[in-house]
């Protein structure tokens, strides 16, 4: 067990820093959007949403992670 914690401490230890910095620098937000058509009263009848990036590109970040 004693071989496994090495590279479980630094593969953990990858994954913080490169989350953080991603929280950091190009958070994720959650966008909600109307979907097409309204009732009798024009009020919009349903509704979606989506984890959205506002800054930067995420491909780095993933990049990282999957390594």
């Amino acid at each position: 067990a004693r071989d496994v914690i090495g590279p479980y401490l630094a593969l953990m230890f990858v994954n913080v820093v490169t989350l953080t910095c991603w929280t950091i620098i190009a958070p994720l937000t959650y966008e909600r959007f109307n979907h097409r058509g309204t009732d009798d009263w024009n009020r919009v009848i349903s509704t979606y949403g989506k984890c959205t990036g506002k800054t930067g590109n995420i491909t780095p970040f993933l990049t990282v992670l999957g390594i």
